[in-house]
């Protein structure tokens, strides 16, 4: 019972952290169905079972950290510029006459 909830605390925690709040209206969507599926699940009586269920919520919010650091080192190589983005910004520059970094004439 413990490690089920120190398991739905990681989860939330993790998804409270790095999906809810960063959206600007906090939609609770994501913790609601957290919250339902832990109910939903608690008179599991196989112990099997209930550790695949623990593993997965542990699993998760380890994906979700995973993907959020990932994220933001793409964003901090500028790697998340699209090449539409990078073309349009490199006819602008050009169209003012200069040049993109890296970019020689």
């Amino acid at each position: 019972m413990a490690e089920a909830r120190a398991a739905l605390r990681l989860l939330l925690r993790t998804v409270r952290q790095k999906i809810t709040r960063r959206t600007p209206n906090s939609n609770p969507l994501w913790e609601d169905h957290i919250v339902e599926e832990f109910r939903t699940n608690k008179e599991l009586a196989d112990p099997a079972k209930v550790r695949g269920k623990i593993l997965l919520a542990r699993e998760t919010a380890h994906f979700i950290s995973a993907v959020d650091h990932h994220k933001s080192l793409l964003q901090s190589y500028n790697i998340s510029v699209d090449r539409d983005t990078s073309r349009k910004l490199q006819q602008t520059a050009s169209r003012v006459g200069l040049a993109m970094p890296g970019e020689e004439k």
